[in-house]
């Protein structure tokens, strides 16, 4: 299998100021994109994560009860679930959107041998080294809507999805909008 070099991982770098970006936008005809949100609980250490891939395919998960040490952590998780989603996709062309700044940046740089952590990124980078292209983005809470009801709907029901061609009809309106 043919996996994609340094030079062709294409990183987007955030505009002057990323949370104007108030829509959701259609990934390019032969891309996938991928929205990740966490929903993290201090008081228990848990989180609840989502995602919602749409492109060549309309998928949507979310899951509750995950085991993290903060937000980082759950946000991170959630960025790994997606692209796990996706991996069996080989050669597929990427596109990764979190509304979390830090998590982008780390995910950007590629090299986490240092952060606690660092075997969640090196399993990003493993699947981005899969990727025909790779493009990660920050973007605004307002832009990541159906990822976080996602989200929520787990947090709130204690329960776990997957859903394959359809979503939630509360979600689907949110997809359609």
């Amino acid at each position: 299998m043919e996996t994609c070099n340094e030079s062709k991982v294409n990183l987007i770098k955030d505009s002057p100021n990323p949370d104007h970006k108030r829509i959701w936008e259609a990934p390019p005809d032969v891309w996938i994109k991928i929205n990740a949100d966490a929903s993290f609980e201090a008081n228990n250490g848990t989180c609840s994560i989502a995602c919602i891939c749409r492109g060549k395919v309309l998928w949507a998960c979310n899951a509750t009860g995950i085991s993290c040490q903060d937000v980082l952590e759950a946000e991170t998780k959630v960025c790994l679930l997606g692209l796990q989603s996706v991996h069996d996709a080989k050669n597929a062309s990427v596109i990764l959107e979190s509304d979390n700044s830090v998590v982008v940046e780390a995910i950007k740089r590629r090299n986490q041998g240092l952060s606690r952590l660092w075997n969640l990124y090196e399993q990003i980078k493993n699947i981005q080294d899969f990727c025909l292209d790779f493009e990660v983005v920050k973007i605004g809470r307002e832009s990541n809507q159906v990822a976080h009801m996602l989200a929520d709907v787990a947090r709130f029901s204690g329960q776990s999805h997957f859903w394959l061609g359809h979503v939630p009809l509360a979600v689907a309106i949110l997809v359609e909008s």
